[in-house]
């Protein structure tokens, strides 16, 4: 296309060389219509040209430009890159360092208001001195965060014993029955169990780490016993356990996945295995549950939807 334009050119070239040239040219109007169409062409060309040479030659060039061709991939605008690197030689670039102030503004931080559901304790600090005939107009308060360790107390239950003498001399014993605990003859309460299981599973807490923490408020509770504690937790929510599972297998659509997560048991001694976390998701209902298997293989949520005949969602996984 290129070699045409040029030839066309030429030819009108040296027509008009040969004309007594003045102030004008007289062309008729379909020479005049072929001129317009050349100019168009050759301002697309200079286009294309011009982008070559800033994908050639431009600072981002690595991105358009690889050094290993794949041979099987067409080359764009075959033959034009070596004549255009004669043509213009790859230009040194100029580096110009520029320096400027700027006036840096620091807005001061607004510290936000202490939550109004704390409880307030007023401590009042009067001057040493204060001058006969001082006038009070106000005061000025400060608001401080403080922290004071757990609230850990002991619930002592006492339940009086009245005994009944009968007509003979006889006599009955009456006392009021024990309340219900959730460790029968143990001597954790609801509050101090449902801690240790907040902190284990929502604060990520060890046991061994809690049981420091009780150490440091004076409070000797070995690491045995919260696990001990624990799993009493564990049997005392079975039943709600099972409640939950029967509810979700009653939903008609569930989402099914499983996350890798690192676990210590006996089995490797002083080293972690990957066990998977699989969850159940009723989305509309927006309940869930957790199953652990140690493996990624579908027998495991096979063997929790024994039974389901709702919609299944899950990823691309082969295993499920």
């Amino acid at each position: 296309m290129l070699v045409h334009l040029i030839d066309k050119l030429y030819l009108y070239t040296m027509k008009t060389s040969n004309t007594e040239l003045n102030d004008q040219v007289v062309i008729s109007r379909g020479e005049y219509n072929e001129l317009l169409s050349i100019k168009s062409d050759c301002e697309y060309l200079r286009f294309q040209l011009s982008e070559l040479k800033r994908m050639l030659y431009g600072v981002r060039s690595e991105r358009f430009r690889s050094e290993k061709t794949d041979d099987g991939q067409l080359d764009l605008f075959a033959g034009t890159r070596d004549s255009l690197r004669d043509i213009q030689p790859k230009a040194e670039a100029n580096k110009e360092t520029i320096t400027y102030e700027r006036e840096k503004t620091r807005e001061k931080p607004v510290r936000s208001r202490l939550p109004e559901h704390l409880r307030r304790e007023e401590e009042v600090i009067e001057p040493d001195l204060i001058p006969d005939g001082a006038v009070k107009i106000g005061e000025s308060v400060t608001e401080l965060l403080e922290y004071k360790p757990a609230d850990v107390y002991v619930r002592v239950i006492i339940r009086p014993k009245y005994v009944v003498l009968g007509t003979e001399g006889e006599g009955c014993v009456t006392v009021a029955p024990m309340p219900s605990l959730p460790i029968v003859k143990g001597n954790a309460g609801a509050g101090i169990l449902s801690h240790i299981c907040a902190s284990k599973f929502i604060d990520h807490l060890p046991f061994y780490r809690q049981a420091e923490i009780f150490k440091r408020q004076k409070i000797p509770v070995a690491e045995s016993t919260l696990k001990g504690w624990y799993a009493a937790v564990c049997r005392l929510l079975e039943p709600l356990h099972d409640t939950l599972i029967h509810e979700i297998m009653k939903r008609d659509y569930l989402q099914v996945d499983e996350s890798p997560i690192p676990v210590l048991t006996s089995d490797k001694p002083g080293a972690t295995h990957k066990g998977y976390m699989w969850v159940f998701h009723a989305p509309v209902e927006g309940m869930a549950c957790f199953r652990y298997g140690k493996s990624r293989s579908g027998d495991v949520a096979a063997g929790f939807l024994d039974g389901y005949r709702g919609a299944l969602q899950t990823d691309a996984y082969a295993g499920v």
